[in-house]
């Protein structure tokens, strides 16, 4: 069984089923799909029939199909992050090219980025204040041309949290 995918034009409530090609994924819940292009966005983690899931795919839309890509950790060789759902993730357009942030989840309490255009993850060092968390908000806030705040609000843990925190990124 695989994910549906059905799209409905808003200002005729027509719902049409575009053709999709590529690489699907199993059914999930709990993940994060963030728009990196006008037309694209990349699903990270989420929860599966198997567990949790480390899975990253790009999907490119078009009105009237879905192309999805599975970008693989090849042979395991390369510093990937463990599976993980109830995450959050945003995108960050820097000056060195767009990155996505990877902030907490269940089960995998870290964060990372994700180089897009090189396809590398790596490893951010940041307090357990920001990273153990899960079912909670994230949001990007461009502060200055070469300043972005990232900030979160919501849940730690099992319990729920009325705290923000702001990680400042500099391009």
């Amino acid at each position: 069984m695989y994910i549906q995918v059905a799209c409905v034009i808003y200002h005729s409530g027509e719902w049409i089923s575009p053709t999709v090609t590529g690489d699907r994924p199993p059914p999930i819940s709990a993940f994060t799909l963030t728009s990196i292009a006008n037309n694209s966005a990349i699903l990270f983690g989420g929860f599966t029939a198997n567990g949790t899931s480390d899975k990253l795919y790009v999907i490119k839309f078009s009105r009237m199909s879905v192309d999805i890509s599975k970008i693989s950790n090849p042979g395991g060789s390369v510093e990937w992050p463990e599976g993980r759902c109830a995450h959050t993730s945003v995108l960050i357009n820097g000056t060195s090219g767009p990155h996505l942030l990877v902030v907490g989840g269940y089960y995998a309490y870290d964060s990372w980025i994700y180089d897009i255009n090189k396809r590398i993850w790596k490893k951010l060092s940041v307090p357990l204040a920001v990273s153990e968390r899960c079912h909670h908000s994230l949001s990007m806030l461009n502060v200055t041309p070469s300043i972005n705040w990232a900030i979160q609000f919501g849940e730690r843990g099992s319990e729920c949290s009325g705290s923000m925190r702001v990680i400042e990124l500099s391009k």
